[in-house]
């Protein structure tokens, strides 16, 4: 079995904490020049904030082209006690300018929708609402940066409705196709569960007959061999409670197409 291997290098990190190691951000950066040319896919830059090099170096590696090398930023939550607005770790954070790719659609879009009406006026709210984006936006962004594997089956797809609603669920169609799925993505609406609506005994009626509507009739119609394709948790909470199916998140496709081996994931394990 052929199996693609990413590489992640801490060098810029972890490598510079040995005894004797003193990195200048032009160190760092004709470092990180060398492994791109090596081919390394993800490099951990370092950790912005934590010192002036870091800084210097996510600040001078924005006006970089890198081959085929991605930056990463090492960081934490906030700090016990202060608030994330007044944390300068998280602020820098943001200057670094790396991609914010979140898996759940709710959680993206609470950055790209919730945060910018919260905080109209913010720049690091709008900031951060301009790196947030899903896995496929991502996918998409980069175009021929990753090397796409082949995934020829049937798919019944349901969209979390902030994914439709917030961000549109185009650079997801697009990747599906790209990677041979033949979709059917009904329109279904909402499936019912909308996060904890529908565990809450006095909405589980109106719960279900949202997803009775179309979905759920539509997933047991399926044949086995066709996938079920939910990126939002509730949706595939949902769907999984209802049918007995349990279904796939797009990034579980995408690992599923790189093993070369067709899904064992079909009925809701006991």
């Amino acid at each position: 079995m052929n199996l693609d291997v990413e590489l992640y290098d801490t060098t810029l990190r972890d490598g510079s904490q040995g005894e004797g190691v003193n990195f200048s951000a032009a160190d760092k950066l004709r470092i990180a020049e060398q492994l791109d040319l090596f081919g390394i896919d993800i490099i951990e830059g370092g950790w912005p904030g934590s010192n002036p090099k870091d800084m210097e170096f996510f600040e001078q590696a924005k006006r970089r082209t890198f081959k085929t090398a991605k930056l990463a930023a090492f960081s934490m939550t906030r700090r016990k006690g202060i608030a994330v607005e007044s944390d300068d770790q998280m602020r820098m954070l943001l200057e670094a300018e790396t991609p914010v790719i979140g898996l759940e659609p709710s959680c993206v879009s609470v950055f790209r929708d919730e945060l910018q009406n919260f905080f109209p006026r913010d720049e690091r709210a709008k900031r951060l609402g301009s790196l947030a984006m899903t896995m496929t936006e991502f996918i998409q962004r980069e175009g021929d940066a990753f090397p796409m594997p082949r995934v020829e089956r049937r798919a019944l797809v349901q969209a979390h409705c902030h994914h439709k609603g917030v961000m549109r669920f185009d650079a997801e169609d697009a990747v599906m196709r790209k990677i041979g799925l033949d979709v059917e993505h009904p329109d279904s609406g909402c499936c019912g569960m909308a996060g904890a609506f529908g565990f809450q005994r006095d909405h589980y009626e109106l719960s279900m007959r949202a997803g009775e509507r179309v979905i759920l009739p539509a997933v047991r119609e399926a044949e086995n061999e066709t996938l079920i394709i939910a990126d939002g948790f509730s949706c595939r909470e949902q769907i999984a409670q209802a049918t007995g199916r349990m279904p796939l998140h797009i990034a579980e496709v995408l690992r599923m197409g790189q093993k070369k081996r067709p899904s064992s994931i079909v009925d809701r394990p006991s």
